[in-house]
């Protein structure tokens, strides 16, 4: 029987091999083998292609180990495809490990030689290996989009850009997206236009497109050779900014690759069998179709859904048991009149106990965007709680480790080799089999399930950065070469919450009631239906008595909207915070850092109780260098962008513990300091976490990765769209279940491109008129910064979503913050139908996606090697790391950990323990070293505002207590 696979495809007996198998002898989709430099935009381009062309594409990675050391073996290989593209990626042409199997391609001989086109690295390589002259440009050209114009070889039939429509002026060309740095420059005649121009030492390649610098130099843009069936491309056609006429030179040069096949009457061989595929498909396998297929080669059982004790070291005490065949309970109310969303929390939860909350902080601002398409005010919709997260089973991991660990009043180990090859499978598995029907919790957006976080650190290692192992003979019980153990993915099984929905002022107390519920040490197994009777009434005794204690608490005076602070609270307003946007930002960073004791560069330790915090703040001169290195870097090819940064230490005393009165300080400040982050700084995506071993306090404006059903007619059900088509969202009507059908969508949003509204050098009255805003943030420095991120989020979602399902609703909006306005992009991908062995969820994406691209640059992986080293390899820990929840029903939510501070039980100096706080940005071909220092002091300087702030309220609490 049939099944639909994950790109559309059809798959017989559970296997997408299979099926190929099956269709060979029944259909001629072309073939095409694309090289992979490691880039973040392989993804994009191998959509379009399949899409455009309609072919089936395959991914080898330029460092094969196997094709670059076996002549035969790579011969055999080039004879499965019809075509070859040599993709973009970092480095240089010249250097064999940036380009690896490029070189073999156009090294093929005359009877071995195969179609193909290379694509910005890849064009790169095919004018190095002719003779031509691949150089520095004066400036690097990542993300921007220039006209590209056909030369008239190109547009003379074969030429590949003769299908490009000449415009009035008797040109065709296009505006197309730029990554590179290094490039093909040529004096062409006296017109400009690149025609007569030729490419030195290189006879046999003919010039078709170029670019018109800024100079007036003419940058070579298009390529081909004279007597091979060799192509290439400066720039990227699948960017979302390159315009869908350049589609055209793609259908011409696939045209043009097909004809030599047939003169030349060449035949695409087809693959064994039996025989397993060297290239990989553009979609990564599912992490559930990880979990079956690992079980077959242990020649185990059917494995998804069903843990076994085999997989569990030590004690399990039945821990993989917690919380399979939950049921869900809830009550819904109005939201208590005059109440807030911190004196909720305080009620239900206290300040010294562990909890998790996910805080909408900005849902009282009002929107002032006024239907206008480029400017929107994000506020957050809703507010969790996690309640009783002491209670909770807990998952974690350290990366590098090859187990994770359940604790609850146990501990048990969980030996991930079992599930694949890291912690994600084991957690797909885990969510699987504990899944209930979405139309029962269709009225919130989290119904129970895990709450947690993910360091940076665990991103870097899931892409290969780093393996964080002690190089000295590492075992899983030793402590590894980072010094600590803290775990760089910790969940918590939420089973008992709170959901408060600010636009519709209902509160839901909701619980999932396990079997076992109250018996820590219960099998699971529901011995009767007296039993399970018993744990659903303890279940409505508990929602009955959460409403009782909410409803007839006395919440105090109510303050009408007007009065009330940014953040919606009906308190007494207080004054609003500095805004560090000085016309001399040095100066006044000093200034008011004067007020408590600060030092640039390492805090020396000490074992002596200090009196008041002491604030150690980064060295401008040392980000300088630093900003000026990532330019270097850059201006090599080696990197478009990259988003550094840089931490600031806050060392503060430790209580004494034989004062009671400083152990309630202590365990009270964390949450007076979040209190203090969001009236300052209200946002959509805030959050307080004393969760495990960290405590971290959040101000996040920017929402990483949302997923969650999009219930749509079936009559309007499509095959998708282009890969970068913009379109609107769908007007939503009421629909019966029979009506309609689920889409899983997968929403990120990237933030790229800030401008205060406070009163700066080079806006002295401030930029508070949104247009204003918009003008200033539509520059081509801060486009190319956004462009690059969007790009790169766009792979990430086809790595996982597949070819022609993933658009950009909206492209580079406005939106405003109470400090600040942004420039964002939202970008989607629509995951596949369930069934067969691929079964993708959104952890599928959240696990191909980390760290978050807005945080590292571009490509991703080169780019995070860079800044590790730049960053003198210092742990960002949960700062660029991830927030959020994955609940019982498939959903999730997650937010990018900026504007934010944090600190580990075990980080301490002396008798003082350590705050620490990230800034910093993206850097380009564009940027300067002061202006960006600037912007990263600029960001820091809200977060020690908050922390300077606290001291003497914090004073008043101790003396109160």
């Amino acid at each position: 029987m049939a099944e639909n696979t994950d790109d559309g495809e059809k798959m017989v007996n559970g296997s997408p091999d299979h099926w190929i198998r099956h269709q060979r002898s029944q259909r001629t989709t072309p073939k095409i083998l694309f090289l992979d430099a490691y880039d973040s935009f392989t993804n994009n381009i191998v959509s379009l292609l399949t899409i455009l062309l309609d072919a089936e594409v395959r991914i080898i990675e330029i460092d094969d180990e196997v094709l670059l050391r076996d002549d035969e073996a790579w011969t055999v290989e080039l004879k499965k495809y019809d075509a070859v593209v040599c993709g973009p990626g970092p480095g240089d042409p010249h250097f064999d490990r940036d380009v690896g199997l490029m070189q073999r391609v156009w090294k093929q001989n005359e009877d071995e030689t195969v179609p193909t086109l290379g694509i910005c690295l890849g064009f790169q390589s095919l004018v190095t290996e002719f003779g031509g002259r691949v150089e520095r440009l004066r400036r690097g050209l990542h993300g921007r989009v220039w006209r590209v114009d056909a030369a008239e070889e190109g547009r003379r039939a074969g030429g590949i850009f003769d299908r490009i429509q000449v415009d009035q002026h008797g040109k065709s060309g296009f505006q197309a997206t730029l990554y590179h740095s290094l490039g093909v420059v040529e004096v062409g005649n006296a017109k400009g236009s690149g025609d007569g121009a030729k490419i030195k030492n290189a006879n046999d390649l003919v010039p078709l497109a170029w670019a018109r610098g800024e100079e007036g130099e003419n940058i070579l843009m298009g390529v081909r050779h004279d007597r091979k069936p060799f192509w290439g491309l400066q720039y990227h056609p699948e960017s979302v900014c390159t315009d869908e006429s350049a589609h055209e030179v793609l259908r011409s040069w696939f045209g043009e690759a097909k004809k030599w096949n047939e003169k030349q009457g060449r035949l695409v061989q087809q693959s064994n069998p039996d025989e397993h595929p060297r290239a990989r498909r553009a979609i990564r396998p599912s992490l559930l179709g990880d979990v079956e297929r690992t079980a077959r080669l242990k020649g185990e059982r059917h494995l998804v859904g069903r843990s076994k004790e085999t997989m569990w070291g030590g004690t399990c005490m039945n821990l993989d048991g917690w919380g399979v065949g939950c049921k869900y309970k809830a009550a819904t109310f109005p939201f208590p009149r005059g109440a807030s969303v911190p004196e909720i929390f305080e009620l239900l939860n206290g300040v010294d106990r562990q909890a998790i909350l996910l805080d909408s902080s900005n849902n009282a601002i009002e929107d002032k965007s006024s239907g206008n398409p480029n400017l929107d005010v994000v506020r957050g919709r809703y507010s969790i709680l996690a309640l009783e997260v002491d209670k909770a089973l807990r998952i974690t991991c350290q990366a590098g480790r090859r187990e994770a660990w359940q604790i609850h009043s146990v501990s048990s180990n969980v030996i991930l080799e079992h599930y694949g090859e890291s912690v994600w499978q084991f957690l797909a598995d885990y969510q699987h089999s504990r899944r209930i029907p979405l139309e029962k919790v269709k009225h919130v957006p989290f119904a129970g399930g895990f709450m947690g976080y993910v360091t940076y650190e665990m991103g870097l290692h899931d892409i290969g950065v780093d393996d964080f192992l002690n190089k000295k003979g590492n075992s899983r019980w030793k402590e590894p070469e980072r010094g600590h153990l803290r775990p760089d993915l910790c969940f918590a099984w939420v089973d008992r919450s709170l959901v408060i929905d600010h636009d519709t002022g209902l509160v839901t107390v909701q619980c999932l009631v396990r079997e076992g519920e109250g018996d820590e040490k219960d099998t699971g197994i529901d011995e009767d239906e007296d039993t399970d009777m018993l744990w659903i009434f303890e279940a409505e005794e508990w929602l009955d008595g959460m409403r009782q204690k909410l409803q007839r608490h006395d919440w105090g005076q109510v303050l009408p909207l007007s009065e009330r602070e940014g953040n919606g609270d009906a308190r007494l307003p207080r004054p609003l915070p500095l805004v560090y946007g000085e016309l001399d930002w040095k100066e006044g960073f000093k200034r008011d850092m004067a007020k408590e004791p600060v030092s640039t560069g390492n805090t020396p330790r000490s074992t002596t109780p200090m009196p008041k915090t002491v604030i150690s703040t980064p060295d401008p001169k040392k980000y300088e260098e630093k900003v000026r290195k990532c330019q270097e870097y850059i201006a090599k090819g080696d990197s478009y962008e990259l988003c550094l940064t840089e931490e600031t230490k806050f060392v503060r005393p430790l209580p004494d513990r034989r004062d009671v009165g400083a152990i309630k300080r202590t365990e009270r400040f964390p949450w007076e300091l979040y209190k203090e982050l969001r009236r300052k700084q209200p946002a959509p995506f805030a959050s307080f976490m004393r969760f495990g071993d960290v405590t971290m306090v959040s101000a996040s404006p920017e929402r990483f990765l949302e997923y969650r059903p999009r219930y749509m007619p079936r009559k309007l059900i499509t095959n998708g769209h282009s890969s970068h088509t913009h379109h609107e969202k769908r007007p939503r009507k009421q629909l019966t279940e029979e009506d309609e059908n689920i889409d899983w969508v997968c929403t990120m949003r990237p933030m790229k491109g800030t401008v205060r509204k406070a009163p700066s050098a080079a806006y002295p009255k401030g930029v508070y008129a949104a247009e204003e805003a918009r003008n200033i943030l539509h520059t081509e420095k801060e486009i190319a910064e956004n462009l690059m991120i969007v790009d790169l989020v766009r792979h990430d979602l086809h790595g996982v979503c597949g070819a022609g399902k993933v658009t950009v609703p909206r492209l580079m909006g406005v939106e405003e913050y109470k400090s600040v306005w942004q420039m964002v992009t939202v970008v989607e991908g629509v995951l596949s139908g369930e069934g067969g062995l691929e079964h993708y969820t959104g952890l599928d994406v959240l696990a191909a996606s980390l760290p978050p691209g807005s945080m590292t640059g571009a490509p991703k992986k080169r780019s995070c090697e860079i800044l590790r080293e730049l960053e003198d390899r210092r742990e960002r820990s949960m700062y660029s790391g991830v927030v959020g929840y994955m609940d019982v029903a498939g959903r999730g939510d997650w937010s990018v950990n900026i504007r934010c501070l944090f600190r580990w039980d075990d980080d301490v100096d002396g008798n003082n323990e350590i705050w620490r706080a990230g800034a910093g940005g993206a850097v380009t071909g564009l940027s300067t070293a002061e202006g960006e220092t600037e912007e990263m002091f600029t960001k820091l300087a809200g977060t020690l505002g908050v922390m300077r702030g606290m001291y003497d309220e914090m004073e008043e609490i101790a003396r109160d207590g």
